[in-house]
């Protein structure tokens, strides 16, 4: 990397896997003169791969987390914890709640995804597992509900792969945690199937594990209202839970496409192969925010943390006028489903 000084301001809002990645190579690889910022609304990023093994219990809370303040003084980056509402591409500014707007010569935006619910029903309704770090508060206190009120029936909505390990995982802890209380687990899925993004064989393995499990299976279950723990599908079925977690297929935040980003009909920011904008090539996007056009892959963590490298080293090649390159994401990857004790099936 060229060692000569650039005066140039790179801003890095939000702390998924991509930027953690890139925060430590530039830590590795500093640039003189370079001021880089990183916005985080938190200043700690869970691992995702590990959540499903903090809820059943094999880990304590600080074995999944990244502490962001520490590796920002590692990488020289200066840390802003605030929410931002906005982009101005034409002024290069980010708005940042409560503190003037920042200004970029590069923008990298890894702000993860927003809970997909039912236009009728709410945060109040359920517990969304997005975003994480909201998420890990919401089970505490549904644990200290657990224990002093009457729980009979717990629901998961989404029986895709994240879905099924925290179904599995809840039951898991809670069983071996409240060995004298008896529940019902229910996994209701839109399809006629569960884990439907993988193959036949992993799907008949986790099909009898539920049975085993005593987990009832609710199919072809689209809900649609969740109040009072009243789950009611399109089709007019009812499943009355005490409890609610809400697992499916993460949404878009809104102020990308409201602050005119390139997006794709879900709301995801377009990005080239250089993992840039269409709108602009001075903004990048990655991670669950960020849908490459030409290489459209499923949102899981394995394709974050793998475009932390390209990342840096595109956003590296800009800052020092030269070319960024293509990345192409890998096209399949090895997936471990937990089962809730210390096991897992392979995909």
């Amino acid at each position: 990397m060229n060692n000569f000084p650039i005066a140039r301001e790179l801003v890095l809002v939000g702390g998924g896997h991509s930027h953690v990645i890139f925060l430590r190579m530039l830590g590795m690889n500093p640039v003189p003169g370079l001021k880089a910022t990183l916005i985080s609304p938190d200043t700690r990023t869970p691992y995702s791969g590990m959540l499903p093994g903090l809820i059943a219990g094999h880990y304590h809370e600080d074995e999944v987390y990244i502490d962001l303040v520490p590796l920002c003084r590692f990488a020289g980056v200066d840390f802003i914890q605030s929410e931002v509402s906005a982009v101005d591409l034409g002024a290069q500014t980010v708005a940042v709640s409560g503190r003037p707007a920042v200004h970029y010569d590069v923008l990298s935006l890894d702000i993860g995804s927003a809970p997909a619910l039912d236009a009728s029903i709410t945060d109040l309704d359920v517990i969304s597992v997005k975003p994480i770090s909201a998420f890990l508060a919401r089970w505490k206190a549904f644990v200290t509900r657990f224990e002093s009120q009457v729980v009979s029936d717990i629901g998961f909505v989404g029986a895709g792969a994240g879905g099924v390990e925290l179904c599995l995982a809840v039951q898991h802890f809670l069983e071996k945690k409240f060995p004298d209380r008896s529940f019902r687990t229910h996994l209701i899925t839109e399809g006629k199937t569960i884990l439907s993004e993988f193959n036949t064989s992993t799907r008949i393995r986790f099909e009898r594990l539920l049975a085993t499990k005593n987990i009832q299976v609710h199919r072809e279950f689209r809900a649609t209202s969740a109040a009072g723990g009243l789950l009611v599908s399109a089709n007019a079925r009812e499943v009355q839970l005490d409890e609610i977690f809400w697992i499916t297929q993460a949404s878009a935040q809104l102020w990308p496409s409201e602050s005119g980003l390139d997006v794709d009909a879900a709301g995801f920011i377009n990005v080239g192969e250089t993992l840039q904008t269409l709108s602009s090539d001075k903004v990048f996007a990655v991670g669950d925010c960020a849908r490459m056009v030409n290489h459209p892959r499923p949102k899981a963590g394995v394709y974050a943390v793998r475009q932390g490298k390209p990342l840096f080293r595109n956003v590296m090649a800009l800052l020092l006028g030269s070319s960024p390159k293509p990345y192409k994401p890998q096209s399949s990857f090895l997936s471990l489903i937990s089962t809730g004790p210390q096991h897992a099936i392979a995909s």
